[in-house]
């Protein structure tokens, strides 16, 4: 009879836990993508600046506006640098590749 309370207290401390895990369970998605987008946040955020040097530097004709470039992701952060490798890539006029070995 004294072990009917303390069953019916492991119970409800059993079924509290049961119900904070399927919960937990639930949010573990949400949770996990608000951290990675802190966390991409915040390396775009330290590589911004160094991105546009690159860019300023590499690109010709100024068509890099460095007052314009605000990434969000690391997509957008990269894409100047696209340019840029193409640019590198390209073979002037006039040169015939078997002259560039």
């Amino acid at each position: 009879m004294k072990d009917r309370p303390l069953a019916f207290l492991a119970l409800i401390i059993a079924a509290g836990a049961l119900a904070h895990s399927l919960w937990l369970h639930q949010r573990a998605d949400a949770l996990a993508d608000a951290a990675l987008r802190r966390r991409e946040a915040e390396l775009v955020g330290k590589a911004t600046q160094k991105v546009s040097e690159i860019c300023q530097n590499m690109m010709e004709g100024g068509k890099f506006q460095p007052e314009t470039f605000h990434p969000k992701t690391i997509e957008e952060l990269f894409l100047p640098l696209k340019e840029v490798i193409t640019q590198v890539a390209e073979v002037p006029e006039g040169v015939l590749p078997t002259d560039l070995k």
